[in-house]
């Protein structure tokens, strides 16, 4: 739900009780809860030593379904540092794992969009190619309803760099809708965001500042 401080504390009380009990899966889960959590709060460093600590548990384990979650994880925080080619390699190890082991395919729509993320600057029309992509397994696949949200605010982002503003509303305002469903207090940061910048372009600043006011509300 975006509370990081709450997250971060439960986390770190599920470390200490699992390694007290040696529960080595329930470990390695907490300490990628506490990467995502401190990717969030843009602390790098303690992102990648939390997440590195969760992938040398999860191949001790040989939890291949964590893991795939793991390297999804460690891409995003390699991207969030500007490092794209590293991010790629480490998603695409994160769909090797998917493909050579049964996991669940609920996450491996994430994998495919945040792919979609780091060409949506260069390339927009890739980026697009693999949203949709995303998008369709999370509905078809695994009824993945906070992928869809995401996905869909990754469209209308896409479609704003193509100039293409009306078919971008369309799908920002429908990420919107589904982070307001489901509570998602991140992604609908995000969304503000991007209803901003695509307000600022289209060159309606009323609007572009409703927006803005909205997403510092949520903040």
């Amino acid at each position: 739900l975006g509370d990081s401080k709450l997250s971060i504390e439960k986390a770190l009380l599920a470390s200490e009780l699992s390694e007290k009990n040696q529960f080595l899966d329930i470990q390695a889960e907490s300490f990628r809860i506490l990467a995502v959590n401190y990717r969030s709060l843009k602390e790098f460093d303690k992102a990648t030593a939390y997440i590195n600590k969760a992938e040398v548990l999860c191949l001790r384990t040989k939890n291949w379904d964590l893991l795939s979650r793991v390297y999804n994880n460690a891409g995003l925080i390699e991207f969030d540092k500007g490092h794209n080619d590293t991010a790629l390699l480490i998603y695409n190890k994160g769909l090797d794992i998917a493909r050579e082991h049964v996991t669940s395919k609920f996450h491996l729509c994430q994998i495919v969009s945040n792919i979609g993320e780091v060409y949506l600057e260069s390339n927009p029309d890739l980026a697009i190619t693999y949203f949709n992509k995303a998008l369709k397994m999370a509905r078809e696949t695994s009824n993945n309803k906070q992928a869809e949200a995401g996905i869909n605010s990754d469209l209308g982002r896409a479609y704003t760099r193509k100039k293409e503003y009306a078919k971008a509303e369309q799908f920002l305002k429908e990420g919107l809708r589904l982070t307001h469903q489901l509570g998602l207090k991140r992604v609908t940061g995000h969304t503000y965001l991007a209803l901003v910048d695509l307000k600022v372009r289209e060159g309606k600043p009323t609007e572009a500042l409703s927006y803005m006011k909205d997403y510092n509300a949520v903040r």
